[in-house]
């Protein structure tokens, strides 16, 4: 494969290029910083485009993907302020362009955004069908206020939004399962719902924001200080030992009695999210007994099917225990009323 080395025009300046047809790739930043290179052809048999091959090319207004194109590197156009339009050839069987963007061919993966055309848009939408928003395809859109995900969306890669430094408002969708490596590394955003959907989220994800408003599984999170105290947001304690205790019903977290009471609050004011206490409801009465919070546990006594013969006799052994009486005689009403005895032994055990 004839290749055009790395480097090879690192940093100089020139303004117009047609390479030879022979060349099959373009090096690792072999364009970096020509910022006055404005028009370029590129050859019919190129294969591969590296790393950062046009890195900064700050001045380069359009860019033709030949047909054979099959590999185009990470940065490859990255930092291109003036390009105003990505055109593939239509015979080219690994990308697509839409609307200005670079696509794989199926259409389902944002690539890169061209910033001469969106760059000074406060609000972009995402085209619907896109399954994949790419490694920094919005990186460093400054302008960017507000983002529209389409429904369908499963993945944010690494770095889509990092330095989006005005975006204050986006919205995921229910089919959002994956948030990568600083997707949303410092960018200015509010008020963030984390679907139940998302099962992964990478490092400095919403690291460097300053207060953000997080819900995370029905619970709301008020205004966390992280920047320049903890690297990652998600790293937070608070947030930690939140995700510990919705997801596991671990009360022995780090949190506040009343945060705690919060969370089982603002859960059972969501009835979609009542699985958490069909699944822990012993651990949080246990927890609510200790705290003598009989008005929660009368709450939760009725509200659901949350207690059953498999779980309240040992919940009322656990209010003996700790001396509750009043709580006891709400449990054991309750289950005389609902769910009864089978003998008198039963009633004297307790």
């Amino acid at each position: 494969m004839i290749k055009l080395k790395d480097h090879a025009y690192y940093q100089e300046t020139i303004r117009f290029m047609n390479l030879s047809d022979e060349i099959e790739a373009i090096g690792r930043a072999a364009f970096s910083e020509c910022r006055s290179l404005q028009t370029l052809k590129l050859p019919e048999h190129l294969k591969e485009i590296e790393m950062s091959a046009f890195y900064h090319c700050s001045s380069l207004e359009s860019i033709s993907i030949p047909k054979q194109v099959r590999t185009i590197g990470r940065y490859a156009f990255y930092g291109c302020e003036s390009l105003k339009e990505f055109a593939v050839s239509q015979e080219n069987a690994w990308f697509s362009s839409q609307n200005g963007m670079l696509l794989n061919k199926s259409g389902e993966t944002l690539l890169a955004v061209p910033y001469g055309r969106y760059g000074e848009l406060s609000e972009i939408t995402v085209p619907s069908g896109i399954l994949k928003i790419g490694h920094a395809a919005f990186r460093d859109f400054k302008n960017l206020k507000k983002v529209i995900l389409p429904e369908g969306l499963e993945e944010i890669h690494p770095e889509a939004f990092k330095n989006c430094t005005n975006l204050t408002e986006v919205t995921f969708p229910e089919s959002l399962y994956a948030i990568g490596k600083s997707a949303f590394y410092s960018c200015n955003i509010k008020n963030l719902v984390i679907p139940d959907t998302v099962t992964a989220i990478g490092k400095d994800a919403f690291s460097q924001i300053d207060y953000m408003h997080l819900e995370y599984r029905g619970v709301l999170l008020h205004a966390v200080k992280c920047k320049g105290v903890i690297k990652d947001y998600w790293e937070c304690p608070n947030i930690k030992s939140v995700i510990q205790l919705v997801d596991e019903g671990d009360f022995s977290v780090l949190l506040t009695d009343e945060i705690k009471y919060s969370i089982i609050k603002q859960l059972l004011e969501k009835e979609k999210y009542h699985d958490f206490f069909r699944k822990y409801i012993c651990s949080v009465m246990q927890w609510l007994i200790d705290k003598n919070e009989k008005e929660m546990v009368h709450a939760l006594i009725y509200a659901g099917t949350f207690l059953n013969a498999e779980n309240i006799d040992e919940i009322i052994r656990y209010a003996i225990e700790k001396e509750k009486y009043e709580i006891q005689l709400m449990l054991t009403a309750y289950k005389e009323k609902y769910i009864g005895y089978r003998n008198i032994t039963e009633i004297l055990k307790l």
